[in-house]
């Protein structure tokens, strides 16, 4: 007899297969992958000259604007689709058909977090695929290191996005709230805290643990950090809260941590998600 565990893995397995499968065949998945690939391929072939003569692991605007325009089109992606995750099952029954079946109400979310960052990734490794192809004959071999962990933090910071987006979906009346609330929410994330953290620094003196715990605020912002520190950005690219986390930590351990303040984006607001679900399930 198979233990609970055992069955509970089979049964995940198989719901996310089913929703990564379904997620994958919609529409918006070719067209996202589309623009971030005819995006991050010009960013390529206008910086060529530049990378033939300093590489790709130097801050350049080519390599800013490839860091850039990575973490544009994903994010905002993950975050629509996050926050449209939950709502079709609630006008459609699937969820109340899947609960009374015997699914458990985490596996039901964490399989339609796992279905958009599928998406996300498919958007990323179009775009990021496009513009390596573009790269290949004119950088070395070695300048790819830098490119690999943007690529990196931008599915990390991909991922984070979909949990922030699946969190709306579950906290929203309906698919149009969420999706509005999740445009809001990434203006807000890829501009907003950014200009916040501008002007705490300023008006601050650039006061340490309020520019690292300002950080913690944006995954995105946390990525951009992550990727420029890679790069070998100065204080004049990295800013305030940059400088002081590379300067205080290391380069090495300043990507750590950032990487660490993505991925809590990712485990704690998909978590708060299934326990708001959980709540109005039982209501």
């Amino acid at each position: 007899m198979r233990s609970a565990p055992l069955v509970r893995s089979r049964a995940l397995d198989e719901l996310t297969a089913f929703e990564v499968g379904l997620a994958l065949r919609g529409p918006g998945v070719v067209l996202a992958a589309a623009v971030h690939g005819v995006a991050m391929g010009l960013v390529a072939i206008v910086g060529l000259g530049t990378f033939r003569q300093v590489g790709l692991g130097a801050v350049t605007p080519a390599a800013l604007g490839l860091l850039e325009i990575g973490l544009i089109v994903p994010t905002l992606v993950a975050l629509v689709l996050g926050a449209a995750a939950l709502h079709g099952e609630d006008e459609d029954g699937v969820r109340a058909a899947l609960l009374l079946s015997g699914a458990d109400l985490r596996d039901i979310v964490l399989a339609k977090l796992l279905a958009v960052v599928a998406v996300g990734a498919v958007v990323v490794a179009t775009g990021s695929g496009v513009a390596a192809l573009l790269l290949a004959s004119s950088v070395q071999a070695g300048d790819l290191a830098p490119f690999g962990f943007i690529v990196l933090v931008t599915l990390l910071a991909t991922t984070a996005s979909a949990s922030i987006g699946v969190l709306i979906s579950a906290l929203a009346r309906d698919r149009v709230q969420a999706i509005v609330a999740a445009i809001a929410v990434w203006a807000l994330l890829a501009v907003g805290i950014d200009v916040v953290v501008l002007l705490a620094g300023s008006a601050l003196g650039a006061a340490g643990p309020l520019l690292v715990a300002a950080a913690a605020l944006d995954p995105i912002a946390a990525a951009r950090l992550a990727g420029l520190i890679a790069l070998g950005a100065d204080s004049h690219v990295l800013g305030s809260l940059g400088t002081y986390v590379s300067l205080t930590l290391g380069s090495g351990r300043a990507m750590s941590l950032l990487v660490l303040v993505i991925a809590a984006w990712t485990v704690v607001p998909v978590a708060i998600a299934a326990a708001a679900i959980g709540r109005r399930e039982r209501s």
